[in-house]
């Protein structure tokens, strides 16, 4: 739902909703990349069309959203949405939500100074976007993520004019599985020196979501459940701002049940 400040072109009443794909329901949330996403307490310039259907569409997915931006001077500008972002995870890949997100543009000895020059706020999957203005240079800006009880973490992005520059978290990826093939539901994949852990799901496979400032650096990833079910860890090579593939984890196989004999008696 949009509260309507000033209509440029054509009618609008005072109150407008916006259908777009995406969104959470309870604890399952579905990302729609390209499509506009909403923040409450933002403010927008959106370019709008009405279906036959009634309901209304932003124009253009994106390209037709634009955040309103306030430079130092107080003057505010609507600059385009599709300029530099992410999907702040947590280990086991659920969203952070309110995460604050800052971006400086270093000075001597990489330092950043003065003012954030913007400031962005996760939603409730996690995503993230810092929109910079057409004419902003090809440079080097620092970002300072401060999330919900977590400390501070600074990272360093190269913004490229005209482009989506997609600022990854690192991550591991695998599966598990028994020695006889089945996959292991519910193990837990812990990665040493890291804090949270992956869980397998059904098909045995995990992943593990990294800090954004992880450097490279090698790593021992083990199996810590279920009981009597480790396989060896495995020693793996973190890759900042990438997706490695851990190979499959076989962990011996359960021990078969022992059947249980019900003797009967007669009187």
């Amino acid at each position: 739902m949009i509260q309507v400040e000033e209509t440029w072109l054509g009618s609008s009443p005072s109150v407008v909703i916006v259908e777009t794909f995406g969104g959470t329901v309870g604890s399952y949330t579905v990302v729609a990349h390209g499509f506009p996403s909403f923040q409450e307490g933002e403010r927008l310039v959106v370019f709008l069309d009405e279906r036959q259907d009634g309901t209304t569409e932003v124009v253009g997915y994106r390209l037709g959203q634009y955040r309103v931006v306030a430079k130092r001077l107080g003057q505010d500008i609507p600059v385009p949405t599709l300029e530099n972002g992410g999907t702040l995870l947590t280990p086991d890949g659920r969203g952070v939500a309110n995460a604050r997100i800052y971006a400086w543009r270093p000075v001597s000895g990489g330092r950043p100074v003065g003012a954030a020059l913007f400031a962005y706020r996760t939603d409730a999957s996690g995503q993230w976007v810092l929109a910079f203005p057409d004419d902003f240079p090809r440079s080097e800006v620092r970002v300072r993520v401060r999330a919900p009880g977590q400390p501070t973490v600074w990272v360093r992005t190269e913004i490229l004019p005209g482009r989506t520059n997609s600022l990854r978290q690192t991550s591991f990826t695998g599966a598990v599985l028994y020695q006889s093939g089945v996959p292991v539901e519910g193990g837990r994949v812990q990665v040493e020196g890291f804090p949270g852990r992956g869980v397998t799901d059904a098909d045995g496979r995990w992943s593990y979501i990294f800090p954004l400032d992880t450097s490279e650096m090698p790593v021992a990833v083990r199996v810590t459940h279920p009981p009597g079910a480790q396989p060896p860890e495995r020693v793996v090579n973190v890759a900042p701002r990438s997706t490695v593939h851990v190979p499959v984890f076989e962990a011996p196989n359960p021990p078969a049940p022992i059947p249980t004999i019900k003797e009967n008696r007669h009187a």
